[in-house]
């Protein structure tokens, strides 16, 4: 049986913000005739065990017995109750975790018709919905929360251009860019190649890099770079790369350490083009995020 067992505080926070955000969503859309749908991109097997000493202890999510069991984001979805989604679509694409992430079903007997599980590559999957929704009468959160740099930028542009889905997106700043830029500019082709796709173009390059110097003062040597671009420079970027698609971003994203390291951006774009829109759902966003930065 597959365990899903990592993060931990910063894991939490994370889920508690999107929690509050769809919160927000749901009672803000309630008079609205919308259908509401939530799409989970990496939904993983629903949650997240508190691993203690002995890993065979683990058992399925949701039995009485189980009392260090973290609600993951598809089970905060199912939870809303303002205004419950009229759709959810959970995709997995690793086999064992899917057979695991369907058994939610079971335990939401009442929302046999509104849950979709996908078993299948997140891109592929989040393009298809993307382009086989009525988005006339479709208001949607995307949640796409990977392990490292697997969001490809057509995905990202799909969800962008349906104009009806508010995203938020786990972007890996330090665990993903930051580890595949390293300072001396030798970046291994299939790094390269995975950067182009998930950030789009090859534009990161100008971003991260600049001319080394030194190597300069020398006319025999070749030209060199070196890297210029720390984390925070990182994170602009992809807050500027998504502003070239969706109507409005988030002013900055919620930073998730592991220790003292750098993990991941949590940040947020705005798809529907209605100015009250745009400016309603980025104060929401900004608000939670701000409010994060200030307890931590």
């Amino acid at each position: 049986m597959p365990e899903q067992s990592f993060g931990g505080r910063w894991t939490d926070e994370k889920i508690d913000l999107l929690r509050r955000y769809l919160e927000f969503y749901c009672t803000a859309l309630k008079k609205q005739s919308f259908r509401l749908m939530y799409i989970d991109s990496f939904a993983g097997i629903g949650g997240r065990s508190m691993r203690g000493p002995d890993p065979d202890l683990w058992r399925l999510p949701g039995l009485p017995e189980i009392d260090d069991f973290v609600q993951g984001s598809a089970r905060i979805a199912l939870g809303i109750e303002d205004r419950s989604f009229d759709a959810l679509a959970f995709i997995e694409k690793d086999p064992a975790r899917f057979e695991v992430l369907r058994q939610l079903g079971q335990e939401y007997p009442d929302r046999e018709n509104a849950i979709r599980f996908v078993n299948a590559d997140a891109n592929e999957a989040v393009q298809t919905i993307c382009q086989s929704t009525d988005w006339q009468s479709t208001r949607a959160v995307a949640f796409l929360d990977p392990f490292g740099m697997q969001v490809s930028w057509q995905t990202i542009e799909a969800i962008a251009a349906t104009k009806a889905i508010d995203l938020w997106y786990l972007f890996p700043t330090g665990m993903g860019m930051g580890r595949m830029t390293p300072r001396s500019g030798d970046v291994p082709d299939a790094w390269a190649q995975r950067l182009d796709i998930c950030c789009g173009d090859p534009g990161w390059r100008q971003v991260v890099y600049e001319q080394d110097p030194q190597r300069a003062l020398f006319d025999d040597e070749e030209p060199g770079v070196q890297k210029s671009a720390n984390l925070e420079a990182i994170e602009r970027y992809i807050l500027d790369r998504l502003r070239t698609c969706f109507a409005g971003v988030g002013k900055r994203g919620w930073r998730l350490y592991h220790g003292n390291t750098w993990m991941y951006s949590l940040v947020f774009a705005v798809g529907n083009p209605a100015p009250k829109a745009v400016g309603l759902a980025l104060r929401a966003a900004n608000y939670l995020i701000d409010e994060k930065h200030r307890l931590k």
